[in-house]
């Protein structure tokens, strides 16, 4: 059940790290930002990054603690209830919840760092149209998303109660369990509902299959055999799970070859190397579910510490991981604001010049007659000059 509940907050971290790199893409292109303050403040400028390092601390970090107090309950080590063993994660869910929230209402700001900076007022109004209509687009999808994030999240909130429950009131009185189809109730109606939601976004923003089905489809195979509907070893139930751990191993080496073969910019090694060491650290996990399962099978027994402290070790090596990816995406969102500031003082120089010229331009076609009283217009109130005269196409 542990392995099951840290295999979703793993990937939920996962999704959140591929969307926060995504959202904080250095735009170099030759268009301006002129919607943004002329004080150079951005409410969100460091959003985008802040947001994924709590959600590192809260998933990655808080299961290390979990893992261990797990462990010291299962070795007898403490005699604490098992709603205290959880309490990392209810401090997590109690934090990331109001987040999430917080990650919705945000969605302007955190969709406008996403997109390319939106055209200059001199262009035309097919371009702002279209950029418009695109940026409506993208915070829908944006909304929608999140919205299914949160959906998930209060469905493993649920369970771990229920789960919690069983531990503290059932399971240590008599020894036996409720249906585990009937707890993982939740995930069910979860799965349910975030398809629905998926359906409703615009054609060109919906995708088809997700991290999350997969992870609805491992807690089917567990529950099912936890229930007894099937007699299939612990290793086939654990397919998904060895299918993603190749993948990432994958992923690993090809990172690697890259970081090798390619030149980047600091902050974009910085985050390449954070999501090769992000990979890596799941070594010491495979091992940890490789040793449960065989214990599960009875092909051999290890001992509880044998099994969670590799597990243990995993997520302190992720949450070191994404300190590195945080550093790559902070500094990422500094060389954005910087080139926004720089394209916002050229579109400011460049609006001041032709409105300069506009001006030489009309005063270059008045009568002596219209310069005459322009310029009594501006002398109104003021110490009157010695002398008036036109210099070239200005007064």
């Amino acid at each position: 059940m542990y392995v099951g509940m840290s295999v979703a907050e793993t990937r939920t971290t996962m999704t959140q790290t591929q969307t926060s790199m995504t959202q904080t893409q250095t735009q170099t292109g030759p268009r301006v930002d002129a919607r943004l303050p002329r004080n150079g403040s951005h409410n969100f400028q460091s959003a985008d990054s802040r947001v994924f390092l709590m959600h590192s601390i809260l998933s990655w970090g808080g299961n290390a603690f979990w893992a261990l107090f797990i462990l010291l309950k299962l070795d007898g080590n403490v005699s604490w209830s098992w709603w205290l063993v959880f309490l990392p994660r209810w401090l997590a869910h109690s934090i990331h919840l109001p987040l999430q929230v917080l990650v919705i209402l945000a969605t302007r700001s955190i969709v406008e760092k996403q997109m390319e900076p939106p055209p200059s007022p001199l262009a035309s109004e097919v371009v702002i149209r279209s950029y418009d209509e695109l940026k409506r687009t993208r915070m829908r999808a944006h909304r929608l998303s999140n919205l299914n994030n949160g959906i998930h999240s209060v469905s493993l909130l649920i369970v771990k109660i229920i789960f919690c429950h069983q531990l503290e009131n059932i399971w240590e009185q008599n020894g036996q369990w409720g249906s585990f189809r009937i707890m993982f109730l939740p995930f069910w109606l979860s799965w349910f509902l975030t398809n629905i939601i998926s359906f409703t976004r615009n054609k060109k923003e919906r995708t088809y299959g997700n991290i999350r089905e997969l992870q609805y489809v491992f807690f089917l195979f567990v529950a099912c055999k936890l229930d007894n509907v099937n007699n299939y070893s612990w290793k086939t139930v654990f397919i998904i799970p060895w299918v993603s751990f190749a993948v990432m191993f994958c992923m690993a080496c090809m990172i690697l070859f890259m970081l090798i073969t390619t030149r980047y910019s600091h902050c974009d090694r910085l985050l390449q190397m954070g999501i090769f060491s992000m990979f890596v650290s799941f070594t010491p996990q495979f091992i940890s579910y490789q040793r449960l399962v065989i214990t599960l099978d009875s092909s051999r027994s290890f001992t509880y510490l044998e099994i969670l402290v590799p597990n243990i070790l995993s997520w302190v090596m992720l949450f070191v991981s994404s300190l590195i990816m945080f550093t790559g995406l902070r500094e990422r969102e500094i060389m954005r604001i910087r080139w926004l500031s720089i394209q916002r003082a050229l579109l400011d120089r460049h609006l001041e010049g032709a409105t300069l010229e506009a001006g030489q331009a009309s005063v270059y076609n008045m009568s002596d007659e219209e310069v005459t009283h322009v310029a009594q217009e501006m002398a109104f109130g003021k110490v009157k000059p010695q002398e008036l005269w036109r210099g070239s196409t200005t007064l």
